[in-house]
């Protein structure tokens, strides 16, 4: 029955969802406990840099630490701990910078893509179940255009589901996330020209939580959740949408 067909999509998108709302939290929780860990070890490796820095280390210094071992072992351990100890604070300098500026940032952008690439699945498997519930001949691949135009015609023209997706706010932010979607898709987070900047700021204009700062898109994990929650909205309206007419 219909009604069994969309109550089982109903949980399995739910289902789905709270696993986003719960992995999109806990991605940033987990950066932000490795950066503070990483920060710990640098404070570590800078005390023990610091005591022996004075120490100069050129290549005379070390083609005599044969040398300098029989004649001051004490000087001997400390210059190779001035020299683990430089490389050890460079590490951890380059691992912090790492995560700071580039591993949460393409964390969350991929978290933003798998978001959407579950939206559009979810849609996809809306029309399809209940076209086929209802013995619909014709499939969304019959359907010209993106996947989005595709689903808009084939639930209001093919299932004949009464839902106005042009004056839907929800909708409306959904395309706007197939744009950035589509962009951070074929170019990365970066902004490479004046037409592009203006293409990509029109639409993010009136967005919360994600700016263009250095020529670069900036996602913030409120914007991911945020999301989550207007996919919600969309199907719980759209669902109550399809209860009506069949």
């Amino acid at each position: 029955m219909i009604s069994e067909t969309i109550s089982n999509l109903e949980k399995y998108i739910h289902n789905k969802l709270m696993l986003l709302f719960f992995f999109a939290g806990r991605f940033e929780k987990i950066i932000d406990n490795d950066l503070n860990h990483q920060k710990r070890m640098l404070q570590k490796a800078s005390k023990e840099y610091d005591s022996v820095k004075d120490l100069k280390l050129n290549y005379l210094t070390f083609g005599r630490l044969a040398e300098i071992e029989k004649e001051d072992p004490n000087l001997y351990g400390n210059i190779l701990k001035n020299f683990g100890s430089s490389i050890q604070k460079s590490i951890i300098e380059l691992n912090i910078n790492v995560a700071e500026n580039n591993f949460k940032e393409l964390g969350l952008n991929s978290i933003f893509l798998m978001s959407f690439a579950f939206f559009e699945n979810a849609i996809v498997k809306v029309c399809t179940e209940i076209g086929n519930e209802k013995n619909i001949k014709i499939g969304l691949s019959d359907i010209k255009g993106s996947t989005l135009d595709a689903v808009k015609i084939y639930l209001t023209k093919v299932l004949l589901i009464d839902y106005n997706f042009s004056k839907n706010i929800n909708w409306n932010l959904i395309i706007k996330y197939q744009k950035i979607r589509n962009y951070i898709t074929h170019y990365g987070n970066s902004i490479f020209n004046d037409d592009k900047l203006l293409q990509i700021s029109n639409v993010i204009k009136d967005l919360d939580n994600i700016i263009i700062s250095k020529n670069e898109i900036i996602i913030e994990k409120e914007f991911i959740t945020n999301s989550l929650k207007v996919y919600e909205k969309l199907f719980k309206s759209l669902f109550k949408q399809i209860n009506k007419t069949t």
